[in-house]
C-alpha cells in the first residue's frame, strides 16, 4: 500500500508543474489499487476488529476517492480540491485509529501510536494547507499534494517495518 502511494506521490510532484490528465489518472489508479488491497487486508484480519476496521476504512475512502477523481476531477484545482478532502478525511481516520490502539487491551508500541498521531496531524494539516495554496498557486498545491502522498506512502512503509514481529491483530 505504502509503495503504491509513494510513487502516486512522487509522480504528481514530478508533473506539478506540467499538469495533465495523466495525473487525474495516475491518482484514480493509485487510489483503487490501495482502496482494494485495503479492503482485502481488512477481511483478512476480520478477528481483530481495529485492523480490519482500519483498513475497511481507509479502503472505501480510496474507493470512493477514485470514483469521485473520475467524476469531479476535471481540471487540476478540482483534482485539488478532491484529493485535499480525501486527505483530511485520511487524517481524521488516523487520529481515530490511534485512539483505539490507545484504549486496546494488549500492549502497543509507541512507535506505532506515534506514527500514527503524526501522520493524522500532518495529513489533516497538510490538506487544509494544501487546500489553502490551491487558492493562490494550483502548480504549489499539486506539488504540496504529491509531497503529502510521500508522507502517507512512507508513513505506511514505517508501520508495517515496525510491526513486521509483532503482533499483527492489533498493529497495521
Amino acid at each position: 500500500m505504502g509503495i503504491i502511494l509513494l510513487i502516486a506521490g512522487i509522480s504528481a510532484a514530478l508533473l506539478s508543474f506540467s499538469p495533465s490528465p495523466v495525473l487525474q489518472y495516475i491518482f484514480v489508479f493509485a487510489s483503487l489499487a490501495v482502496g482494494v488491497l485495503g479492503i482485502l487486508i481488512g477481511r483478512e484480519t476480520r478477528g481483530s476488529y481495529v485492523r480490519s476496521t482500519y483498513y475497511s476504512w481507509v479502503g472505501y475512502l480510496l474507493i470512493g476517492l477514485s470514483i469521485a477523481l473520475l467524476i469531479w476531477a476535471g481540471s487540476a484545482i478540482a483534482l485539488i480540491n478532491v484529493m485535499g478532502f480525501s486527505l483530511l478525511l485520511l487524517g481524521v481516520i488516523e487520529f481515530v485509529f490511534a485512539l483505539q490502539i490507545l484504549n486496546y487491551e494488549a500492549r502497543i508500541p509507541w512507535k506505532v501510536v506515534g506514527l500514527k498521531l503524526a501522520v493524522s496531524a500532518v495529513t489533516a494539516v497538510g490538506a487544509a494547507s494544501m487546500l489553502t495554496i490551491a487558492g493562490l498557486d494550483g502548480y504549489m498545491a499539486l506539488l504540496f499534494l504529491g509531497l503529502m502522498y510521500v508522507t502517507v506512502g512512507l508513513t505506511f512503509i514505517a508501520i508495517s517495518r515496525l510491526t513486521k514481529d509483532r503482533d499483527v491483530t492489533v498493529t497495521v
